[in-house]
């Protein structure tokens, strides 16, 4: 059996599952279980019907925390964890299971025990399945009191999906060679899966769209103001709604998006074509004129490398901006970067729509890694 614990984003979900789906593809047959950590988790994967159908598809999902704080809640999950955590460990330590994690269950003092008592059993993937690049390390220190990433010492196996990003040089950096996966959303098992359920996810009369990537609403230390991602959400639509010729914009939520604070936002565009969705965003990517964000997400690398067009219209703060030499902190994966210049994305909307005549072009499809393969299979 293969226990995958996913992370509290949905990114760890939206990397494993193309892999796994690959894997059935080519064959692997055993049974799989999820594991996430978080209710709030839970509800954002069973809310967006792509990832819940693949992980459904796959194996069965398992809530590993209590499912609210009340009594009654942590006393069940006590009681169930009793029956499944033995099993878990009885069915590494001396069975054929496995485990997949991202790092986060070094952070947890009894799965570092089980992890650590059969390290060959354990795989350790990268929580981006873009990588990360070395502007978003340094962005991410901008936050002060961010915690150090997993001593790899205690890992034995580890996979990276970009064998240039950071996690990877480190590695290599201790004399070690990771497994590189690739680009997920181009495997081939992942492709196939959205092939047979994109149809008629759209009405008829939306050939064309917009789709926006929504992040939260929350202070961001790249940021100059705490609002200053409202800002710019109301200052794209505003824009869209004014040179997009009436093409609709599907809003896409991220789990840690405040859906109030989005509701109040969009109240005033009561009439407008705009809709929230919790499509796959390489669905919406299939219809999209382009796919912007106000800050880099890594759906921009998801998109971009499926040919789609790619914004990311931001205000980022001076010392932000510094670090990035006035660019996106993921410059490969952007197509178009506009820093706090309305008038900019105004022209550059006007133009796309002026030759929006093809939806993402056909995706080159790889295969899941032979070794990594091994691994799972063996």
């Amino acid at each position: 059996m293969l226990h995958v614990f996913l992370k509290n984003k949905l990114v760890s979900a939206d990397a494993i599952v193309p892999v796994l789906l690959d894997g059935r593809r080519q064959g692997f047959t055993d049974e799989i279980r999820f594991y996430v950590q978080s209710p709030k988790t839970m509800k954002a994967l069973k809310e967006n019907s792509i990832l819940w159908s693949a992980l459904n598809q796959l194996g069965d999902v398992l809530l590993a925390v209590p499912e609210s704080r009340q009594l009654g809640a942590i006393l069940r999950h006590r009681l169930f964890a009793l029956w499944w955590l033995p099993r878990l460990a009885l069915s590494v330590i001396f069975g054929q299971a496995k485990i997949i994690h991202f790092g986060q269950l070094y952070s947890s003092a009894v799965y570092r025990i089980l992890v650590s008592l059969r390290k060959s059993s354990v795989m350790v993937v990268e929580g981006a399945f873009a990588g990360f690049s070395e502007t978003q390390t340094t962005f991410a220190k901008l936050k002060v009191d961010r915690s150090s990433t997993f001593d790899l010492s205690r890992v034995k196996n580890i996979a990276v999906f970009e064998g240039d990003s950071e996690l990877a040089k480190k590695v290599r950096h201790r004399g070690r060679t990771p497994i590189v996966i690739g680009k997920p959303h181009n495997l081939s098992g992942w492709i196939d899966f959205l092939d047979e359920r994109c149809a008629d996810v759209f009405p008829e009369d939306h050939k064309e769209i917009f789709s926006i990537i929504l992040g939260t609403f929350g202070k961001l230390d790249f940021f100059p103001a705490e609002n200053t991602a409202e800002k710019l959400l109301t200052q794209t639509i505003d824009i869209l709604l004014e040179r997009g010729q009436g093409r609709p914009i599907y809003i896409k939520p991220h789990v840690i998006t405040d859906r109030d604070e989005l509701e109040r936002i969009l109240s005033k565009y009561a009439d407008a074509p705009i809709l929230i969705t919790d499509l796959h965003p390489s669905i919406l990517a299939k219809r999209a004129v382009f796919t912007l964000a106000n800050y880099y997400s890594t759906v921009l690398s998801t998109v971009h490398g499926n040919n789609g067009i790619t914004v990311e219209y931001t205000h980022y703060s001076e010392k932000a901006l510094q670090l990035s030499n006035g660019r996106s902190m993921r410059d490969d994966s952007v197509t178009h970067f506009i820093q706090n210049d309305p008038e900019a994305l105004r022209v550059l909307v006007s133009q796309l729509c002026s030759k929006a005549d093809k939806n993402c072009a056909d995706i080159e499809r790889g295969s899941t890694p032979d070794e990594l393969m091994r691994w799972i299979v063996g």
